[in-house]
């Protein structure tokens, strides 16, 4: 409302706004495509190669990329660091196992609770202080705590990284996590659970996978639940931190612009002394899905969202590759059989894709279709026949060598930044996968075969044994 008075002088613009859409007829958007794409007024820009990265590097010495080197120092504790002086800046990223994998559900949302609250305080610094020093200096600095790990990241100018540094030592060392900042953390997230429940794909997400799992902390929630954040005290929170911080059950990775052997001395002088404890995050084992899983979600909305998902493959699969392959054809990329086939053909599809994400052990592979509740039904029956032709046809060469050109140009990209490859490089180091696995994504997925593909549909893609729901209004419209 803010927004509507402040650019149109209307606070209620928005009802207006939803009005006149709804009374746009197609004459109007042939009138307005007539006047606005016109090729005469156009304006086009290109961006070409100008010359490769090896001839920069040439005439600009500091370009040159250096590797990435690993060092382990005497309390176990991983080291990742790699020079790069394009910028002066230095990203820091100190990755531990946990997250969701080290809840139970009854303390569900403690890892998200902790790194809410982490970057609040410490021993000796008020969560005030802390927010002054990173923005005077233009630092970026948060907690994170994922489905299979948590930690601490911060972004920095060069000559602000001992400042840096400093920061994440304490913050490791002496957090405080203090009561008064709890309670406001916990109205706080309070607030985004309610509203995940009110988004009608995040409802089908999350009873998706409780579908999926019923034992593995997988089918948890990051957020947790009202309940289970309301029960949680700064004991539970203290408690979960002091299991997990160990020096041989973390990686820190510095990248960016400075001195190798300068960093390294301050980050012994900083860490040496955090102890090891020999933490191992344990799960409590997932059976198969023996036999298909149906949910219907009743919920009082306009649209319906339908979910498939399957059990998939671990970070460290031989299937990993091919099932990335599998999930990009189906629904992940813009080109995906869903996309053109429900979207495109069938064409009452408000959003629709799906991912293949790995997890340590075992994976999760999912496709959805929003739609409105009179078609939930025909786009079940869609989804599932895109799949049995996979089974039982295969795909043809150009989706494979589409596919293929996709994900190799998208990891490309994610990988752009200092801070995007130290995290990727710390996690796979901590996963053990090593280092420099992101080195062997390009081979592993050019190494995989239409035959590759059609197999692990019919392996991983079997719907007799997939979890399926559908959220939509209790009574559902006829079919449109």
């Amino acid at each position: 409302m803010a927004i509507n008075e402040a650019f149109v002088g209307d606070y209620d613009f928005h009802s207006k706004y939803i009005q006149a859409v709804n009374e746009v007829a197609a004459p109007d958007v042939r009138r307005v495509a007539r006047q606005y794409l016109n090729e005469n007024i156009m304006s086009i820009a290109a961006v070409y190669p100008q010359e490769s990265r090896n001839r920069a590097a040439e005439k600009h010495p500091e370009l040159q990329e250096s590797q990435i080197k690993k060092y382990t120092l005497d309390n176990g504790l991983t080291v990742l660091l790699k020079e790069d002086h394009a910028f002066p800046i230095v990203a820091v990223r100190l990755v531990m196992e946990g997250g969701l994998r080290a809840e139970t559900e009854a303390a569900s949302g403690v890892s998200n609770v902790m790194a809410e609250l982490w970057t609040k305080g410490t021993a000796s610094k008020t969560a005030e202080e802390i927010a002054k020093t990173i923005e005077e200096l233009g630092m970026g600095l948060r907690a994170f705590a994922g489905r299979n790990s948590f930690g601490l990241s911060a972004d920095c100018l060069s000559e602000d990284r001992a400042t840096a540094i400093g920061l994440i030592e304490d913050l490791v060392k002496n957090p405080a996590f203090p009561e008064e900042e709890l309670a406001k953390e916990k109205e706080q997230i309070k607030s985004a659970i309610l509203s995940r429940d009110d988004d009608i794909a995040r409802v089908a997400s999350k009873n998706l996978m409780e579908t999926l799992f019923l034992k593995h902390p997988y089918r948890l929630d990051s957020l947790g639940n009202l309940e289970s954040v309301q029960n949680l005290k700064r004991s539970d929170i203290i408690s979960l931190y002091q299991s997990l911080v160990s020096s041989d059950n973390m990686v820190l990775a510095v990248f960016g612009d400075f001195k190798e052997d300068e960093m390294l001395d301050l980050l012994k002088v900083k860490f040496s002394g955090l102890a090891a404890k020999g933490v191992s995050v344990k799960t409590e084992p997932e059976e198969p899905i023996a036999q298909r899983r149906e949910k219907n979600v009743p919920m009082a909305k306009e649209q319906a969202v339908v979910m498939v998902g399957f059990q998939g493959a671990g970070i460290d699969s031989p299937d990993r590759d091919g099932l990335e392959v599998l999930s990009s054809v189906l629904g992940s990329s813009l080109s995906g059989r869903i996309f053109r086939k429900i979207r495109d053909v069938f064409g009452q599809a408000y959003r629709l894709g799906g991912n293949f994400t790995p997890g340590i052990g075992l994976g999760t592979i999912y496709f959805y279709v929003a739609t409105t509740p009179g078609q939930a039904g025909k786009v079940k029956e869609l989804l599932f026949n895109e799949i049995q032709q996979i089974q039982n046809e295969g795909i043809t060469d150009e989706e494979l060598a589409d596919t293929k050109a996709y994900l190799a140009g998208t990891n490309a990209m994610s990988l752009e930044t200092s801070a995007s490859l130290a995290m990727t490089a710390g996690l796979d180091e901590l996963y053990g996968l090593g280092y420099d696995f992101y080195r062997q994504y390009n081979q592993g997925i050019n190494a995989v075969s239409g035959e590759d593909v059609q197999r692990l549909a019919k392996e991983y893609l079997d719907l007799n044994k997939a979890a399926v729901v559908v959220v939509m209004p209790d009574a559902p419209k006829p079919a449109d």
